[in-house]
C-alpha cells in the first residue's frame, strides 16, 4: 500500500525583450495529488535437498485514478511596478484573466512485474526481474501525454564463500553484481530514452550477528548522443544497514 502526494506544475510564459509597454501573457497550471495505491504481490518458494531452492514471484499495481485538484492562473503582467502609457492613463503591472479551481484525476497506469531466484542456500543467489509499464494509457485531467510503454529488466548475483566460517571474515562477506537495462517511459523526436547500468557491492556481517552493513555503487548511461539529445554517465554510491534477529524462537536457557 502506498499514499501518494506532492504536485507538478506547468507554467508558460512569452517575453518581449525591449519594450516595457507590451503585455507579457502567462499561464501556471498546479496539480495537486493525494490519494491511496495498492499492489498485489505473490510468492513461492521450493527448496531441493534441504540446499538448493527456487523462488518465483509477481507483483501488479493496477491502473489507479489519483484524486487531483487543479488551480488554474492565466494573466498579463508589464516588465517593473507599473506602466505609464501617457500623462493621465497608468496600467497596473499585472491584469488577471482567468482564475478557477477544479477537481479531477491522474491515471497511475498499470505495472506488472515478474521474478525468479534460484541457488544454493546462505552461499549463492542469482536473481532476475522483469517489469513493463503503460505509460502511454496515463491521463492527467482526462488528457494524455508524449509518454510511452517502459520496460526493465534487472539481473543479479550474490556469493557467499562461507556464511559459517569462523576464522576467516572475508568468508563471511556477501559479494555482489548485477546489471540493469531500462527503456524509459520518455521519448523525444521519435527517440525512446534508456538508462543501462552496472551494480556491484558488498555486505559486511557484524560480529556475532547476522545484521550486516551494506556499500553498493551504480554506474550507469542515460540517454542517447542521436537525433541531437543528451547522453550522461552517473555514479552512484548508497549505505545500509540490514538487521537480522531470531523471533519465535523459544529459549531452551534463560
Amino acid at each position: 500500500m502506498n499514499y501518494v502526494f506532492g504536485y507538478i506544475f506547468y507554467a508558460k510564459k512569452l517575453d518581449f525583450i525591449g519594450d516595457p509597454t507590451i503585455a507579457i501573457p502567462r499561464t501556471e497550471n498546479r496539480l495537486v495529488i493525494s490519494d491511496m495505491m495498492y499492489q498485489l504481490g505473490i510468492q513461492y518458494k521450493y527448496e531441493y535437498l534441504n540446499k538448493y531452492f527456487i523462488t518465483l514471484g509477481g507483483v501488479l499495481e493496477n491502473e489507479t485514478k489519483l484524486k487531483t485538484r487543479s488551480h488554474f492562473l492565466s494573466e498579463l503582467y508589464f516588465p517593473g511596478r507599473s506602466t505609464s502609457i501617457s500623462d493621465s492613463i497608468t496600467l497596473p503591472s499585472t491584469y488577471l484573466i482567468a482564475e478557477e479551481e477544479s477537481k479531477g484525476s491522474v491515471v497511475y497506469p498499470r505495472n506488472i512485474g515478474l521474478g525468479i531466484s534460484m541457488g544454493i542456500k546462505d552461499m549463492l543467489t542469482i536473481t532476475g526481474d522483469f517489469y513493463v509499464q503503460n505509460w502511454n494509457k496515463s491521463l492527467i485531467m482526462g488528457k494524455s501525454d508524449s509518454l510511452v510503454n517502459s520496460s526493465s529488466v534487472h539481473l543479479g548475483i550474490e556469493f557467499t564463500p562461507s556464511s559459517t566460517s569462523i576464522r576467516s571474515y572475508l568468508g563471511r562477506v556477501n559479494y555482489r553484481f548485477g546489471g540493469f537495462f531500462t527503456n524509459s517511459y520518455i521519448s523525444i523526436r521519435n527517440k525512446q530514452l534508456k538508462d543501462n547500468g552496472m551494480t556491484f557491492g558488498v555486505g559486511l556481517p557484524l560480529r556475532n550477528t547476522k545484521t550486516t552493513f551494506n556499500v553498493g555503487c551504480i554506474l550507469g548511461q542515460r540517454g542517447t548522443l542521436q537525433n541531437e539529445l543528451i547522453k550522461e554517465q552517473y555514479g552512484i554510491v548508497h549505505f545500509g544497514v540490514t538487521f537480522h534477529d531470531i523471533w519465535f524462537r523459544k529459549r531452551k536457557y534463560d
